[in-house]
């Protein structure tokens, strides 16, 4: 009632906010604050960020719920990436990744991950330009990413979808990481003629197979 008073509301929103905390009242603090940020004006970026903060620290899907209907555009975003992060809402940690790459471009977004061995974080962050980019550099780190997260559903869906990856890097990478599925590499290898090879590769495996196996069989 408050809030709505003609004139403006004459306690300040922060106040009323910090009162509600204070008595541990988070669910209320979040419903007022919604309320009276629904304009979604500049002045109210740190408000923005506190109802952000609280519901990412004690309840991350109300979080979630309010980053998704994108009633906010003024909150800390840096801040609040860090803490979707720490809640495990990596999307949306990542949303901050994809706005800022505009400025940085996605190349340098892609060495800092790599700079860093985040294969998760670069993995969730192609995953958002896959569907939309034709650059086979970005689709092949892709399958990199995924194959190095174990997101081998994801490496096979891509390597048979897929038209735009390095079709020899790609097929050499598959070889070199061993997944478990060699459907993906067998995706690269119908699709793009390289048979002979995948061939060669499966019988030297299985010699390899059996080598080890006959080895271990000696030494009993």
């Amino acid at each position: 009632m408050m809030s709505q008073m003609k004139g403006g509301c004459p306690v300040d929103y922060n106040t009323i906010t910090d009162l509600f905390l204070q008595r541990n009242l988070i669910r209320e603090a979040t419903v007022f604050l919604l309320d009276v940020l629904k304009p979604n004006l500049p002045e109210h970026g740190f408000l923005q960020t506190k109802v952000l903060e609280i519901n990412l620290v004690t309840f991350p899907n109300v979080a979630d719920a309010i980053l998704a209907n994108g009633m906010f555009s003024h909150y800390d975003r840096p801040r609040i990436a860090q803490l979707c992060e720490k809640a495990g809402l990596f999307m949306r940690a990542l949303q901050a990744a994809k706005e800022y790459s505009d400025q940085l471009g996605v190349d340098a977004c892609i060495k800092l991950f790599e700079q860093f061995k985040s294969y998760e974080g670069l993995y969730f962050f192609l995953g958002s330009y896959l569907s939309s980019s034709e650059d086979p550099d970005i689709h092949f780190k892709y399958i990199e990413a995924a194959a190095k997260t174990s997101q081998i559903k994801e490496v096979e869906r891509v390597t048979r979808e897929s038209n735009f990856y390095d079709p020899e890097k790609t097929k050499n990478f598959l070889m070199e990481a061993k997944l478990p599925d060699a459907r993906p590499l067998i995706n690269v290898c119908d699709h793009f003629g390289f048979v002979p090879d995948l061939t060669h590769y499966l019988y030297s495996k299985s010699q390899t197979i059996c080598c080890g196996i006959l080895k271990g069989m000696s030494r009993r």
